[in-house]
């Protein structure tokens, strides 16, 4: 029941925010969990996949492993998961090791979120983008290996 209602604040928060979507393409700069900085045109020339997850999201949480796999097959795709929660850096490390996750993870304040990333979207959500930097995809629940690699080669 804790669960449900935190996932249904969250929920709400995310449809109170009012900024624009990336979904023109827009650049946006995100910080990874060791304070890197990552821009989305800093992977142009590969696919990029962007997806909008939290580690409460049972949904976000099964298709992790399949990203994962994806990743680790595809040296022209680079995914990115924007971890879309208020959650402590050491809580996001420790489930990035639990799921072996092989690509970065960007961290959001979701109180006050980039205009160039999505903000009224459910999660799991995910935005694939061809290598010139063009969105392709917009998928909102989860997806699997095969939806990624029917979404990257149609």
């Amino acid at each position: 029941m804790k669960k449900l209602i935190i996932s249904l604040i969250t929920l709400s928060l995310l449809a109170a925010c009012n900024g624009s979507s990336s979904d023109n393409g827009a650049d946006f700069a995100l910080t990874d969990l060791n304070g890197k900085n990552h821009k989305l045109s800093d992977y142009r020339g590969k696919w990029v996949v962007v997806n909008y997850w939290a580690t409460w999201c049972p949904p976000c949480r099964k298709e992790i492993p399949d990203f994962v796999k994806f990743q680790q097959n595809h040296d022209n795709v680079q995914i990115l998961g924007i971890a879309y929660e208020d959650a402590a850096i050491e809580k996001l490390r420790h489930f990035v090791q639990e799921f072996q996750i092989n690509y970065p993870i960007l961290t959001v304040d979701v109180y006050n979120p980039p205009a160039t990333i999505l903000n009224n979207t459910p999660l799991p959500t995910t935005v694939i983008y061809d290598p010139n930097g063009r969105q392709v995809e917009k998928r909102i629940g989860p997806m699997t290996e095969h939806d990624l690699a029917a979404a990257i080669n149609p």
